[in-house]
């Protein structure tokens, strides 16, 4: 960091006066105008992976320059930019260089979505203009769903209502939200509350230091169970080991980023260019008998699913039907929003308090009577996972179905 450094003073000078040599900040914003008014920054690009389908989830842009880096490397860019207030212009020119050099090389055809930084203080400032960044994925081919902006946790945010308001109205126009660095921060939780983001990317912090394996393997599960109740996508970044891919399989985070997947890039990488072996490693772990791997999904059962909008009268018919099924799944808009369980159900909502149950109940929807204390786990999951997170449940919903 540049500091304001005063000059020494002339030994016969009465009144001592402050000289500050500003100098270095006039350097660090013309290099900064050079890179950004020149055109020597880029965008590189790194997969994030998902470990249950085996392909590419998405392409996060990263900036790099074009030629030398006259501060070194890209976090003291930024600081920089942060030093002589020039991080909106800095933001921007990432942003459009993410758009235009991802749709370049086809990304637009590609189902895969795109990750783009973006600096709190930018949404903040006041000459922050709002239908920039719509106006670029319209001219370049992205449906506004398909981007994801990625909000770091690391700056401090002075004005959460003022910041939420501009994080609302990229997420009204149809864009798609991510905290990076959850955990390294400054928000933290109220972040999360704030944001209710569609994405959270956990902090390398936490794949880092050995000698407190166990400390950090439940602070990232705890994380990640957190995120997955409340319906938001974990992905890990800085992925680089053996054993970082490992603590992922084991807590059930299926989207990942890191070298051990693949460095940054000029070229959107496809999944067969990948240095990881995604089907061998899900299958390196888990309970094995007689030499084979047990999941959760090799001993599942199918149960035809409700809807969410479905009559609770269709769910005593089907409860009625088949004396076997003590659970059913409902789904709303095509993903898991709850389960049945039929003697709460029974009680509940059939019986009731006073023998009126059906009565009350017979024009409600099933959204209207969803029990949302549900586990949901990834078909992949080892059968040991489950059962740790079965142990953790609450006393009353330990035998329901998963």
């Amino acid at each position: 960091m540049f500091a304001l450094q005063p000059h020494a003073l002339p030994d016969n000078q009465k009144d001592p006066v402050a000289v500050f040599d500003i100098t270095p900040h006039r350097t660090g914003k013309n290099s900064l105008l050079d890179l950004i008014e020149n055109k020597r920054l880029t965008s590189h690009f790194q997969p994030i992976v998902s470990l249950a389908k085996g392909e590419v989830f998405a392409y996060e842009a990263l900036c790099r320059t074009i030629g030398p880096n006259p501060f070194g490397n890209i976090e003291e860019l930024f600081h920089q930019a942060k030093f002589c207030g020039m991080m909106l212009e800095l933001d921007m020119r990432c942003r459009e260089n993410g758009i235009v050099q991802s749709a370049a090389q086809g990304l637009t055809e590609r189902e895969a979505l795109l990750f783009i930084n973006i600096c709190p203080t930018s949404l903040l400032h006041p000459e922050h203009s709002f239908g920039a960044t719509g106006i670029l994925a319209k001219e370049y081919g992205f449906s506004r769903h398909d981007i994801v902006l990625e909000i770091t946790e690391q700056d401090a945010v002075s004005n959460y209502q003022l910041f939420k308001k501009a994080v609302d109205h990229y997420r009204n126009e149809g864009f798609r939200i991510a905290i990076d660095d959850f955990g390294a921060g400054y928000g933290g939780l109220k972040m999360l509350s704030v944001l209710e983001p569609d994405f959270v990317k956990i902090d390398r912090h936490f794949f880092r230091d050995p000698q407190k394996s166990s400390i950090n393997h439940t602070l990232i599960d705890s994380i990640a169970t957190a995120c997955h109740r409340i319906g938001i996508d974990v992905i890990a970044e800085g992925i680089e080991t053996e054993n970082d891919l490992r603590v992922c399989r084991e807590i059930g985070i299926d989207l990942v980023q890191g070298y051990l997947i693949a460095r940054p890039s000029a070229d959107l990488f496809d999944i067969g260019q990948l240095e990881m072996p995604v089907q061998q490693v899900l299958m390196q772990s888990g309970t094995r008998l007689f030499d084979e791997v047990i999941c959760v999904g090799d001993i599942a059962s199918h149960v035809r699913p409700l809807s969410a909008t479905d009559r609770t009268l269709e769910v005593l018919d089907r409860f009625n039907e088949n004396p076997a099924i003590h659970c059913l799944p409902v789904l709303k808009g095509g993903q898991l929003c709850g389960l049945i369980n039929r003697h709460r159900f029974m009680e509940n909502h059939m019986v009731g308090r006073f023998g009126y149950g059906l009565s009350l109940n017979y024009y409600k929807k099933v959204e209207d009577i969803l029990d949302d204390d549900f586990l949901e786990v990834a078909h992949y999951s080892t059968v040991e996972d489950v059962a740790r997170k079965i142990h953790l449940r609450k006393q009353i919903s330990i035998y329901d179905d998963i």
